[in-house]
């Protein structure tokens, strides 16, 4: 069993899209019990990655921080097209508030400086494939790990955009079960 997983009776009590839950309760059979384990790989396999992510609300609070640190591992692979200094910075007090050696006052002021960065670069590009490279990094600073996550997915560069993108996803989601499979933060 995972060490990192959700329920029904979690994800019911964050409101989740009605069409979504459906969805998951019919993949899973009406006599699923609300507080029966329930692994994300389950929930990739029948709702899909947007889900999966979203659904990450629902993990136990005492998980938030490898969920951070798994936000910070996405958002990472987006780095190195990043030109702003703000990015790498935010990234750095991201991991260590995670680990509790960054105050809350050092992660909102790297919130700040990352839509700080954000705002930079939609006054350089004005393409939004470029402000999502610096979104993916201003979520991080978030509390939860899905909008970065989601956001870093989004990045490419190659030429057949969905083919990089279903490749980015799936390395999102096997990070993702390494999580929660070990309950800590995995080997890079």
């Amino acid at each position: 069993m995972d060490a990192i997983y959700t329920t029904l009776g979690r994800i019911r009590a964050n409101s989740p899209c009605k069409e979504g839950f459906k969805k998951m309760i019919k993949y899973l059979g009406s006599d699923y019990g609300d507080d029966t384990p329930l692994t994300f790989r389950q929930v990739y396999e029948s709702n899909g990655y947007e889900d999966t992510l979203w659904w990450l609300r629902t993990v136990e609070e005492k998980y938030h921080p490898l969920l951070r640190h798994f936000a910070v591992d996405c958002a990472e692979r987006v780095l190195c097209r990043l030109n702003d200094p703000r990015s790498v910075a935010t990234l750095e007090v991201a991991r260590r508030y995670a680990d509790g050696e960054a105050t809350e006052e050092e992660l909102r002021k790297a919130r700040t400086d990352a839509a700080d960065a954000e705002e930079t670069a939609w006054a350089k590009a004005r393409a939004s494939r470029a402000v999502r490279e610096y979104a993916a990094v201003r979520d991080v600073a978030r509390e939860t790990a899905w909008e970065a996550t989601w956001a870093a997915s989004y990045v490419v560069e190659a030429r057949d955009v969905a083919r990089a993108r279903d490749a980015e996803e799936k390395w999102q989601m096997d990070r993702l079960f390494q999580y929660c499979r070990l309950g800590r933060r995995p080997a890079v």
